[in-house]
């Protein structure tokens, strides 16, 4: 989903378009380049979004300050939908190594249990201790495994986000 996601914002942001903006404004009356931006749905872009939206607030009152407003409240609500779509995916990427927490110390768990009952009994073989030993030793291999299993999806997870929001923030900026 998020990769959909960037991948569309990136699609009705390319570099191109800032540029042709920035001639249009310099060769175009503002109010002409203002009307045609309104006949058109570019409400995707959030460059466009942001143009029309100072173009709106300059054609009711011309001033840099309402303008200022304008543009810190289109951010402020880019940012705030931006985080909010990644909240989910936070929360899946830091419950990963807690179940493997919860894996680890329930392996611990088991194996020193099951240890602690056969010592308590009566010990006469060596054989049949190191055959617990190994019992103890398979029991916490297990336990590490479920901690790496929980750490190591939730890194490559944490990278791909990064990356994705990274790219999103700079889409928005």
């Amino acid at each position: 989903f998020m990769f959909r996601r960037v991948k569309a914002l990136d699609a009705v942001s390319p570099l191109s378009l800032i540029i042709d903006i920035s001639t249009k404004l310099n060769q175009t009356n503002p109010r002409d380049l203002f009307l045609k931006l309104n006949k058109t749905n570019f409400d995707m872009s959030p460059l466009l979004r942001r143009l029309k939206s100072v173009f709106e607030q300059w054609s009711i009152k011309p001033s840099l300050h309402n303008t200022t407003l304008v543009l810190d409240q289109h951010s402020l609500y880019d940012e705030e939908t931006m985080n909010s779509g990644y909240s989910f995916l936070k929360t899946f990427v830091w419950s990963l190594p807690v179940l493997g927490l919860i894996g680890t110390v329930l392996g611990i768990f088991l194996a020193v249990g099951g240890f602690s009952k056969f010592l308590g009994g009566n010990i006469d073989e060596i054989e049949v201790i190191r055959e617990k030993l190994v019992d103890v030793t398979g029991g916490l291999s297990y336990a590490f495994l479920i901690t790496l299993l929980g750490l190591f999806p939730s890194l490559v997870l944490m990278l791909i986000t990064s990356v994705l929001q990274s790219k999103e923030e700079r889409i928005y900026s």
